[in-house]
């Protein structure tokens, strides 16, 4: 089996936590109220739109009812898949206009999401919609509804992306591709030093249980501290990525590691060890939570 220098897990209540803190910021009012238009048959069709509640996302798969209930982005029920989970918009109005009709339904939509792994990067997909009691029609649901409220998940799907080479970058290291998994318990990043086999995923039974953790291998600190000690310690070294800068200082003074999650959707404060601290920002990091980091 092949082994992993960083290890990173959240659970499903760790992501609530975060979506219900972004939706919460004036700043992303976008994210969660808006207006879409689009042509149909000749004739404009347009819908306001405003969740009234956070979205709530479950890690475990959808129920048989949920795919029996569902369309894909045809029209048509979507095949049943495995690597698949659920959001959830508690409350969404929609007011809606298309030729001669109109509505405004409050609905509580289930969007049905798939995950795969491609060259160590985590994808999340828009799979499926059960959207029931908006009195539209089929072809407005297909056309104008369906897309809206996929278009807009797919934003808050993005809180459940975690960092492979950035967070290496961070830290001073390099890191290789990373190994993924979505379980009904968590979603679990693990990679390796550059170089080394990609990681299998371990045991669930041989990882912390908290709600957020992150693990660093010995060799990982290790490389860690020998990066900042190469950087000018103390100095302060930003790197950066799509979506992403990260900023870290550091000292070869033994302390306990901790880790914060914050941000929208994700920011990174991670302290080694030996005190190599880290400051990563990810889409203009705002949202909030908290957990510490062990090492293996």
């Amino acid at each position: 089996m092949n082994p992993y220098d960083v290890a990173i897990g959240l659970n499903q209540d760790t992501l609530n936590s975060v979506l219900n803190q972004a939706f919460g910021l004036s700043s992303l009012s976008s994210l969660f109220s808006n207006t879409n238009s689009v042509p149909i048959e000749g004739q404009q069709a347009t819908v306001e739109w405003t969740v009234n509640q956070a979205p709530q996302i479950s890690l475990t798969q959808p129920t048989s009812s949920q795919w029996s209930n569902a369309i894909d982005s045809s029209g048509g029920p979507p095949a049943v898949v495995p690597n698949a989970g659920t959001l959830t918009l508690p409350s969404l109005t929609l007011n809606y206009t298309y030729g001669g009709s109109s509505g405004t339904p409050t609905v509580n939509p289930t969007l049905i999401w798939t995950w795969s792994v491609a060259d160590g990067v985590l994808t999340l997909t828009p799979y499926g919609l059960e959207l029931t009691g908006t009195g539209a029609s089929d072809a407005l649901i297909t056309y104008l509804l369906l897309p809206t409220i996929m278009g807009s998940a797919k934003n808050y799907m993005q809180v459940i992306t975690l960092p492979t080479a950035q967070l290496g970058s961070a830290i001073g290291i390099e890191l290789g591709p990373a190994n993924f998994t979505v379980s009904s318990s968590q979603l679990l990043m693990v990679a390796a030093i550059q170089g080394q086999p990609i990681p299998d995923i371990p045991d669930a039974s041989s990882l912390p249980s908290d709600n957020l953790f992150v693990q660093l291998s010995t060799a990982a600190m290790n490389a860690a501290a020998q990066s900042a000690a190469k950087s000018q310690v103390d100095g302060s070294h930003p790197v950066s990525g799509s979506g992403f800068t990260a900023e870290y200082t550091g000292t070869l003074d033994a302390s306990k590691s901790s880790i914060t999650l914050g941000s929208n959707p994700l920011d990174f404060n991670l302290s080694s060890t030996l005190s190599i601290s880290v400051s990563a920002t990810f889409l203009d990091g705002i949202c909030s939570a908290s957990s510490a980091a062990t090492s293996l």
